[in-house]
């Protein structure tokens, strides 16, 4: 069971989401209940009972819901990529694993003493980006204040077409940014080049 006692928890953006809002609210009451689940789960975000992937009938049983509702607001949920699934069909909240991530590098900065060598900068609000270098599809993950200026920069020094995968305004520009370094720390080839596969990039675009 995790030691966190609470969910995070945003109202603007629960309200904001298109995703969620596009679900009835039978819907969200079920990703309510299941969010309570995953937060108990070994693995941060992920519907799991004792380690492992649960069938319809545990995970009915803990919530006391009818099976056909179950079914039909569950698929609603994935439907609109407001849960996913991974290579192994297990159900998890991308929302969660990425909090949970962020939580872990804050963290980790903590029992250094925090992190004064990240500049000031980083700490801003701002935009964080991926762009693919059309020559060769790598990735470059970075972030900026200034997102116009960037891309145009990024272009005329590497001399190359890119295409936008995805621009996000954050609150703290490094902890986003350190949260996707941490995810595709294997897929690095160059300082803040990657090589993502069509379902990372995929997934960046969610």
């Amino acid at each position: 069971m995790s030691k966190l006692p609470a969910i995070m928890f945003y109202p603007a953006d629960w309200l904001n989401d298109i995703k969620l809002q596009s679900c009835s609210l039978g819907a969200q009451g079920l990703l309510v209940n299941l969010m309570c689940l995953m937060h108990q789960s070994k693995k941060y975000g992920y519907l799991l009972i004792n380690g492992d992937i649960p069938n319809d009938r545990t995970v009915i049983k803990l919530l006391r819901i009818h099976h056909k509702t179950y079914q039909s607001k569950l698929k609603e949920l994935l439907s609109y990529g407001v849960l996913c699934k991974d290579k192994n069909g297990a159900i998890f909240s991308k929302r969660m694993v990425e909090d949970e991530m962020l939580r872990q590098v804050r963290q980790f900065s903590g029992s250094l003493g925090g992190n004064p060598a990240m500049p000031e900068f980083r700490k801003k609000a701002g935009y964080v980006y991926a762009i693919k270098r059309l020559s060769d599809s790598l990735v470059k993950i970075g972030i900026a204040t200034n997102i116009q200026n960037r891309l145009y920069k990024i272009k005329s020094k590497h001399k190359c077409e890119i295409e936008i995968i995805t621009i996000k305004q954050v609150d703290c520009m490094g902890d986003a940014e350190d949260v996707l370094y941490e995810r595709y720390k294997d897929k690095k080839v160059d300082n803040t080049w990657f090589n993502l596969s069509d379902k990372d990039i995929l997934k960046l675009r969610g």
